[in-house]
């Protein structure tokens, strides 16, 4: 996916095209990529499907880096680091989840994030 650019609008010349561009609604893929807050939507699998630019900002990375895989593949444990219970804490949240359709809430982790590719910040 392309990184969504400036809010646009559309004029419409007749009550036929109003109803198409109605019909079609609003695209909210790219209400969800811009909106202010860090967001990561992942599968049962935790499988990353989608994220938000400011969460792609946060993490100094690229959608088309982390869309499509694991959320662990694209954010390693770092080998170096404490051991962290992050990924069974995530895997156990996830489970409760599906099993009760209700949200769940993770304690806080210190999770390291390696840099950019780039070298970026």
């Amino acid at each position: 996916m392309q990184a969504p650019g400036p809010p646009s609008t559309t004029l419409v010349a007749d009550e036929n095209e109003a109803n198409r561009a109605l019909a079609q609604g609003p695209d909210l893929g790219r209400l969800f990529q811009s909106a202010p807050g860090c967001y990561v939507v992942l599968t049962p699998e935790l499988v990353i499907v989608a994220a938000s630019d400011a969460y792609l900002n946060v993490t100094m990375t690229r959608r088309e880096d982390i869309v499509g895989q694991p959320i662990f593949t694209a954010f390693p444990v770092n080998p170096d680091g404490p051991t962290s219970r992050a990924e069974v804490d995530l895997r156990a949240s996830v489970s409760r989840v599906i099993a009760t359709g209700r949200p769940d809430t993770l304690p806080v982790h210190k999770y390291d994030i390696r840099r950019a590719k780039d070298g970026g910040a």
